[in-house]
């Protein structure tokens, strides 16, 4: 549980590191224009991510926005391969989302009691989704796969 952290901040690394894809070629534009590495930029954004999703009342947005657009990405990316190796994580995380999305018609009688709500989702939906975790597909393990072969 300790390496969650560490490993998710790793794959962001990886992934402003890659001038490869898209968030690569944006944090080299940054780092050109600005003279700041591409990690203080990171370090910066994660902060203000934090910060928003902690006092903005507008934080469900950002939370929803960041949730959606890169599983969306990755889904569709595996849907173009041939070979699905990740079906099972994004189906199951796309399940989630779902539950989520439903759930969070009661978000702001539950933001009212506790104010952490929208950043605790944002970090549970790092885990479902980043590489390094790929908590959606442990959770399918665990839970849903468990329990529907116990009938």
């Amino acid at each position: 549980m300790k390496e969650i952290a560490p490993n998710i901040w790793a794959d962001i690394i990886n992934a402003i590191s890659d001038q490869d894809t898209f968030v690569g070629k944006i944090f080299g534009k940054v780092e050109e224009k600005s003279g700041r590495s591409r990690y203080q930029t990171a370090k910066l954004l994660a902060f203000v991510i934090v910060a928003f999703l902690i006092f903005s009342t507008s934080a469900e947005v950002l939370c929803n926005l960041i949730c959606f657009c890169y599983p969306a990405v990755k889904t569709i990316m595996e849907i173009e391969v041939k070979e699905k190796i990740n079906f099972n994580q994004w189906m199951f995380y796309w399940v989630v989302f779902g539950l989520f999305t439903i759930s969070d018609f009661f978000a702001h009688i539950i933001g009212d009691i506790f104010p952490f709500y929208w950043l605790l989702k944002f970090i549970f939906f790092l885990w479902l989704f980043m590489p390094s975790c790929r908590g959606a597909e442990k959770l399918y393990e665990k839970l849903v796969k468990h329990c529907y072969n116990r009938q």
